[in-house]
């Protein structure tokens, strides 16, 4: 809440957000791995994890499966949750081995020292443009 370039990347998904629900809905030729980063409750704290197998239930209510481990033990890797897409802080999918969104990832990324980021990128399934 204090850092206003991952604010402003949390403002991007969230404004961008169309553009995750259309290709979620019909996907494309080789668009795959469709993540919502949700921020949820864990007890007198809150966690951001990556939600995969995303369904729209409704206008308000989204559900999916955890799909990083979390830190809280009051949430777990595969659990499926509820979430109103107000708790959605950022989205992604690759696109023919490209990945499509992920803004607070590729901020992250970004404030990684070059040898942080070579192990990053060999250990995701995907590619950042150059």
């Amino acid at each position: 809440s204090d850092d206003p370039k991952m604010a402003e990347a949390i403002g991007v998904a969230k404004e961008t957000l169309g553009e995750f629900l259309d290709a979620l809905s019909q996907p494309g030729p080789g668009q795959t791995g469709f993540l919502l980063k949700v921020v949820l409750d864990t007890g007198d704290q809150q966690e951001h994890v990556w939600v995969a197998e995303v369904e729209v239930l409704s206008a308000r209510t989204l559900c999916g499966v955890i799909a990083s481990t979390p830190k809280s033990p009051n949430l777990r890797f595969k659990q499926r949750v509820d979430f109103d897409p107000d708790r959605i802080t950022d989205w992604m999918f690759v696109e023919n081995g490209l990945l499509v969104g992920g803004f607070t990832t590729r901020l992250i990324r970004k404030r990684m020292t070059s040898e942080e980021r070579a192990a990053f990128d060999a250990s995701v399934p995907y590619r950042f443009e150059s």
